[in-house]
């Protein structure tokens, strides 16, 4: 996760798709820990998805624009 959408947010913190990205990547890791009986660190996963969910809608909200359609 860190090697592609955190390098992307490491040149441009603001860029919404790496932001977007993030928060799906960590959702699925989340998915699976649980899945695999370890609740704890799927609820980490599952806060760091909510932070970068949280972000890019906050930099949508002051008017940056974003290229990518998501559909929940």
């Amino acid at each position: 996760m860190n090697d592609g959408f955190g390098a992307a947010l490491k040149i441009n913190s603001s860029n919404i798709e790496a932001l977007l990205g993030l928060g799906d990547a960590h959702l699925a890791a989340g998915k699976l820990l649980h899945e695999s009986g370890n609740p704890a660190n799927a609820m980490l996963h599952w806060v760091q998805s909510s932070d970068a969910f949280l972000q890019a809608v906050k930099l949508l909200s002051a008017g940056h624009l974003c290229s990518s359609f998501y559909f929940w």
